[in-house]
């Protein structure tokens, strides 16, 4: 049976501090398990550099990942156990992200599966199950639970005290944190992919590369603080950030060889034949992976810019005359 409703100063609601637990114990669950496969890719890294198969640097996406997804579970899980308002906030965030981003890569590998000759059935059902349970039932179920008026409700009841990140829309939340992953990592990418930049139809290379990247790490800081203050221009920033470094990417793959990249990236021999037999080097998957990723980020700003204070177009009025 329910519990009876409670009665506090945000009203009667169901206590859901029980479930909350329960939830940010499984939540640190995940994260340990995520720093699990950290070290398994890292040990399997030096298995295939030792062999001469590859290069560590494939490894890298993943291991960044992983890893930084599970910071993020361990630390929300520990938000949650204590039903703290900004934790039931950036999990409304991260689960929608999740969420979006799973019904997406779910999407993309069915199709290139599909389109692989010789993949078994049972392959196929297997790594679909997997999205289908992890990446797509696992955050509808925490978006589901999170979006509870109880549970806002008992996180409000246990913090009564506004925290940072009540005065924000969460579009515009989501928008923010986006961008500040993106100023995190994009100074980075130019060192995983060998100094190379996709730039409207060319690789920029070598420290011009890496300055590119750098450059698009702190214009995304600039545009995180924008977003986050709700500031028209700085908005605006952000979106022509975004698209044009889509454009930008789309047309390099278009054009160039993808193989390039994956060379300039230390992947070559046995797993770049391997890459190259599940159809990721053709640029119509390179191009629609750019487009998956920059198309949900558009909306999504767009999203936000609904939520920013409207400009106004009155006059100013003049100071009373002494």
């Amino acid at each position: 049976m329910n519990p009876p409703p409670v009665n506090s100063s945000v009203g009667p609601y169901r206590d859901r501090r029980t479930a909350l637990l329960i939830a940010g114990v499984l939540e640190i669950l995940l994260g340990v398990g995520a720093w699990l496969i950290v070290g398994l890719m890292i040990f399997a890294a030096s298995m295939v550099t030792a062999q001469g198969a590859g290069s560590k640097g494939s490894m890298i996406p993943g291991i960044a990942v992983y890893g930084i997804a599970g910071l993020v579970f361990v630390m929300l899980g520990v938000g949650s156990i204590r039903a703290r308002r900004w934790a039931r906030a950036l999990w409304l965030v991260v689960s929608s992200f999740w969420l979006i981003g799973g019904v997406l890569a779910a999407a993309v590998v069915a199709l290139l599966m599909a389109s692989v000759a010789g993949v078994e059935s049972i392959l196929l059902i297997a790594i679909l199950s997997f999205f289908a349970v992890f990446m797509i039932g696992l955050p509808a179920s925490l978006l589901a639970f999170y979006r509870s008026p109880h549970v806002k409700a008992t996180c409000e009841a246990a913090g009564p005290q506004p925290c940072w990140t009540d005065g924000c829309p969460l579009p515009v939340l989501g928008a923010a944190l986006w961008f500040a992953s993106m100023t995190l990592t994009l100074p980075w990418m130019g060192w995983l992919y060998g100094g190379l930049y996709p730039f409207f139809g060319h690789f920029v290379r070598g420290a011009a590369g890496h300055g590119l990247w750098i450059a698009s790490g702190l214009l995304s800081g600039i545009a995180t603080y924008g977003i986050y203050r709700r500031i028209h221009t700085l908005w605006l920033l952000g979106l022509v950030l975004v698209l044009v470094q889509g454009i930008s990417a789309t047309v390099t793959y278009a054009v160039v060889d993808p193989k390039e990249l994956f060379a300039a990236m230390g992947i070559e021999g046995a797993a770049l034949e391997q890459i190259e037999r599940m159809g990721m080097i053709r640029p119509s998957y390179m191009i629609g992976s750019v487009a998956a990723a920059i198309l949900p980020m558009v909306g999504l700003l767009l999203w936000a810019r609904a939520c920013f204070p409207k400009r106004s177009t009155e006059p100013a009025i003049p100071p009373p005359q002494g």
